[in-house]
Order: structure tokens, then sequence, then C-alpha cells
């Protein structure tokens, strides 16, 4: 049985550029939002190559309710976790073991690790279900294809991505390696070598902060609450120091950029942005 749940509100609360983030770990209620922006042509989707895959329903049933209650025993059978129901998109395909694939692939720092529905045993397949009849969105995203060759060539010139590429295909190395040696010397020297790569591969941070905060005038506060607003202030300075260094954060608003150049010139362009 399919259910369809529709949305009976027809306002729109903002019609400009979108671009949504994703990684391996966005999962289930995200994978469905971003799964339902890209087949409406409403947003870029941005990322990993795909998301987690997690695309079912789970209820637990309790195994005490029954005869061995009635028996007025008090032994504990547990419960069981049961799979009741799968999502699925407007175009028919389910979120489930496959995830949602991105119009723009970034470079994943995850991509060594083994995550998502599709690594798991036992997991339920890909299916899908017809096409539920919808109405794609007014003024789409243009130039698709043009944004991928632009965000490539940014990549690629980009120390921090290229320095996530290098430590992921280290990581994968050193995953893959079976063998190791018995030897304490040579274990010693391979592991002090390793920490040495990765050490280099790190990006410094403190090198490339670009942050201003300000908190504008303060009133006189006891000693308490200097204290709660010093603890405020810590987290805002390091959340936005994060944003700030973020290349994931860096290159979508670049691609937002694209996105605006191309809405308005109505042509293939080339973004100018670095």
């Amino acid at each position: 049985k399919v259910d369809t749940l529709k949305d009976y509100d027809p306002t729109v609360t903002y019609d400009g550029p979108l671009v949504v983030l994703q990684n391996t770990y966005s999962a289930s209620a995200s994978e469905i939002v971003a799964g339902a922006l890209k087949d409406y042509n409403r947003a870029v989707i941005v990322g990993g190559k795909k998301s987690h895959g997690k695309g079912t329903v789970q209820t637990l049933l309790e195994l005490d309710q029954g005869l061995l209650r009635m028996a007025g025993s008090n032994e504990s059978l547990g419960s069981l976790k049961l799979t009741i129901s799968k999502f699925y998109r407007v175009s028919g395909s389910s979120t489930q073991y496959k995830g949602i694939e991105p119009h723009i692939v970034l470079p994943d720092p995850y991509a060594y690790a083994d995550t998502g529905e599709s690594s798991l045993d036992f997991s339920l397949p890909w299916d899908e279900v017809a096409e539920t009849s919808h109405t794609k969105w007014k003024n789409p995203p243009k130039n698709i294809s043009q944004l991928i060759k632009n965000s490539a060539k940014r990549v690629a010139k980009n120390e921090k991505f290229q320095k996530i590429i290098k430590s992921v295909n280290l990581l994968k190395g050193r995953k893959d390696e079976t063998l190791v040696s018995l030897n304490q010397k040579e274990s010693k020297e391979k592991d002090k070598k390793y920490k040495k790569l990765i050490e280099k591969l790190k990006y410094d941070e403190e090198k490339n902060k670009n942050i201003v905060v300000s908190f504008g005038h303060l009133p006189k506060l006891d000693n308490k609450d200097k204290k709660l607003l010093k603890n405020k202030q810590k987290k805002r300075t390091d959340f936005g120091e994060t944003l700030q260094t973020d290349p994931y954060i860096e290159e979508s608003l670049k691609i937002v950029g694209d996105m605006i150049q191309f809405s308005k010139s109505g042509k293939q362009m080339v973004s100018k942005s670095q």
C-alpha cells in the first residue's frame, strides 16, 4: 500500500537560489528533504557521492504483552524491532540503500570508511514504486553542467580539498593493509612515518582565519552573568571560526554565487570566483 503525503499549503516562504549540503551521515529525514528538493528541481544538492541510505521506518514490538503476561509469568522475552514502512521520492525511487546522489560531488573526508546502509549486513535493497504526479519548480537552477565544471576547477585549486583527498587515499591504503610486521622496531618506524604524513596533511586553521566577532555594547553584569556570557561568546566565536574555515561552506557559497550569476545572465558563463 502506497500512502502519498501531500503539501496543502500553496505559499512559498523563499524562492531564491538554494544549495543543500549533505554527506554520508545525512540520513532519514534529511535525505527525504534533499530528495524532494532535487526531484522538484528546487535546489542544487552538494556533497559526497551519496547520503546514508536510511529509507525505512521501524517500530518495537514488546513480546512480554500477551500469553505470558496473562499467565502471570515474570519472565521477560524482550522485544523485536520490525521494519514497517519505506520512504519513496515523488520520482518513485526509494531513499533506502542508495541514498541521494548530489548534483555536485565534493571530496568526502569519510570516503575511506564503510558507512551507510549499503555497508550493513542484511540491509533492505533499493527498489521503486510508480512515479507520483508532481509539478516541478517554475525557476529551476540553470546551467548545472557549468556549475559542476566551475566547482571542479575550484576544488582542484583548493588546498583544503586537496589535503582531504590525499588524507583519504592515505587512510584507505592504511585500512587495506592486511599484513603487519611482528618486528617491533619496523612496526614503530612505520607508525612514526604514518603519523608524520597525517600531520603534514592537516590544514592550518590558525593561519587561515578571517573572522571578526562583535558583541556590541554590554551592560554591567555581575560575576555569574559574566561567566555565562563568556561561555556564550566562546561558543559563538568557535562556531563562527568553524564556518569561516570550512571548505564545504566556502565552496557552497561560491556555487550560490554562480547560480545567481547564471540566473541574471540566462547564459552559460564561467565563474570568475577564485
